[in-house]
């Protein structure tokens, strides 16, 4: 029988994550590293990828773990494959979603999925004028990027002064949300294809609102209930995801 030949699409291979997808890809099949960085994609026939000048097309599936360094040229390997007819998990069109915190928030709304409210602005200096005749406090994030990093709490208007006008000087786009007040705890629900695979609750540090994993204090799984599976199951069809974590308070 052909073991599948398994293309792992990432810059760095040495994290965590990355190096367990690897371990459980080699006992399915012949496991494939595939550098953006050293990739380079033909528009002729037959589509070539190549990789190192290795012809790299011949894959089963392909998981993408696209680094933030790579980011556009690794969703163009990912569409490319994908127009090779190589099944990949997840698919560009989930990739673009989710990396952008305003296009999930719009993919959220149109399944009606219960979320905090947010806004999106090119421009700081016409997002502070809302800003000021809005409740707080209110949250402020990059566009892109996660574990929480450049995320704030704006208590005030001057707290939103003095970011707006570093998001400007970086040429960011400007992205704030409603604050959800709650207790310092979240869950997190893994969802492999139809199954819940399990359930995890992060409790965050005392005096802290974040949830992220750098700024929590414990974890421990928990049975999420046949509603929070039905929330968790909405939210993946939402993005089209094949794999996917989702978080949320209750």
């Amino acid at each position: 029988m052909k073991k599948l030949n398994i293309g792992v699409l990432r810059h760095e291979f040495r994290s965590y994550h990355t190096s367990e997808i690897l371990k459980k890809a080699s006992a399915k099949g012949n496991v494939i590293k595939l550098d953006p960085k050293h990739i380079c994609l033909f528009l002729r026939k037959g589509m070539d990828i190549t990789l190192r000048q290795k012809d790299v097309t011949d894959l089963d599936i392909l998981i993408p773990r696209v680094d933030s360094d790579y980011f556009d040229f690794g969703l163009w390997v990912v569409k490319q494959y994908e127009k090779l007819g190589v099944p990949c998990v997840n698919s560009s069109k989930t990739i673009e979603i989710c990396q952008n915190k305003f296009l999930t928030s719009l993919a959220l709304k149109k399944k009606r999925v219960p979320e905090p409210d947010c806004a999106i602005a090119a421009s700081p200096t016409d997002m502070i004028k809302h800003i000021r005749k809005m409740q707080k406090p209110l949250v402020v994030k990059l566009l892109y990027g996660s574990l929480g990093l450049g995320t704030a709490k704006i208590n005030d208007d001057q707290e939103a002064q003095d970011w707006l006008e570093t998001l400007g000087e970086l040429k960011q786009p400007v992205y704030i949300q409603e604050y959800v007040e709650k207790q310092n705890t979240d869950y997190r629900l893994f969802i492999v294809g139809d199954k819940v695979i399990t359930g995890i609750k992060r409790i965050a540090k005392p005096g802290q609102w974040k949830t992220n994993l750098q700024y929590i204090e414990n974890r421990e799984s928990f049975k999420p209930s046949k509603e929070l599976k039905e929330f968790g199951f909405k939210c993946k069809e939402a993005v089209k995801a094949d794999v996917c974590a989702i978080d949320f308070a209750i």
